[in-house]
């Protein structure tokens, strides 16, 4: 397995994390990338939520997308050549019908550039839950006008991402350590000036 890298510093990938990176490059949606690797799709997630790694997919993405755009010009540029071939012989109608049928076949070959972007876009999931009665009752939940849930008791909700949260979560830890060293010193009869009381 080559390992999948970028002159723009994106660390080198290798093993799994790179044949992910090559798939979701190529535009293969995150559930079937996580099928054919053998791995839940919440992995192929936190891949996506690793800033370099996504940073790595949408590089690739791009180098595939100017590809396809380099093709398709050149499609276009043989059905221009057909269509003013094809203006040329009508005049004399020998044999248009051939001209047309390689006009027909060039026109319907596949576009896979700029006419296809849904392919090569990253596309949220939301998944809606429906909450039961009693539960709904027991905490006072807030809904906004769409149903989403915005409050729950007195505590407000927000939609993160992940890597977002993980943030969040480790900002929380670094001040409850912090409040913990500061009580700690106070319980064992040491102030903050390191002096017994």
């Amino acid at each position: 397995m080559s390992e999948v890298t970028s002159a723009t510093s994106i660390p080198a990938y290798t093993g799994t994390q790179g044949r992910a990176l090559e798939l979701l490059g190529d535009g293969i949606q995150a559930s079937i990338v996580a099928q054919t690797l053998g791995v839940s799709e919440s992995y192929v997630s936190q891949l996506l939520a690793d800033e370099m790694f996504l940073r790595g997919v949408v590089e690739r993405r791009y180098e595939h997308l100017a590809r396809h755009n380099k093709r398709d010009a050149e499609y276009d540029s043989v059905e221009d050549k057909l269509l003013e071939k094809l203006k040329q012989t009508l005049p004399l109608l020998f044999d248009p019908m051939k001209i047309a049928r390689v006009l027909q076949t060039v026109n319907a070959a596949k576009r896979r550039g700029q006419s296809d972007p849904a392919s090569i876009t990253q596309q949220n999931v939301i998944v809606n839950l429906l909450m039961p009665t009693k539960i709904i009752d027991r905490f006072q939940i807030t809904k906004d006008v769409n149903n989403q849930i915005i409050e729950a008791g007195n505590q407000k909700l927000v939609t993160i991402g992940s890597n977002t949260l993980l943030d969040r979560v480790k900002q929380s830890q670094q001040r409850q350590l912090e409040v913990g060293v500061v009580n700690g010193e106070q319980q064992n009869g040491i102030t903050a000036s390191g002096t017994s009381s």
